[in-house]
């Protein structure tokens, strides 16, 4: 799996919240901030704090983020 970096260019992308995908995430946005699985309450993965293309800022799961080129 790679991971995002500060500022990657990212989108939204699940299958499962495929109605979020253009509604919800004005894609694209760019990483500000990583944070490790170990300090997430899951513990799970890194999740990634994202500023959206409307200024909105939002925390994902790498899971959920798709690295534009």
């Amino acid at each position: 799996m790679s991971e995002h970096k500060i500022g990657d260019l990212v989108k939204f992308e699940s299958s499962f919240f495929n109605n979020l995908n253009n509604s919800e995430y004005a894609n694209p946005g760019v990483v500000i901030a990583v944070r490790d699985a170990s300090v997430e309450w899951s513990g799970h993965t890194r999740s990634y704090t994202v500023v959206w293309n409307d200024g909105r800022v939002t925390n994902e799961w790498h899971g959920y983020l798709k690295k534009l080129a």
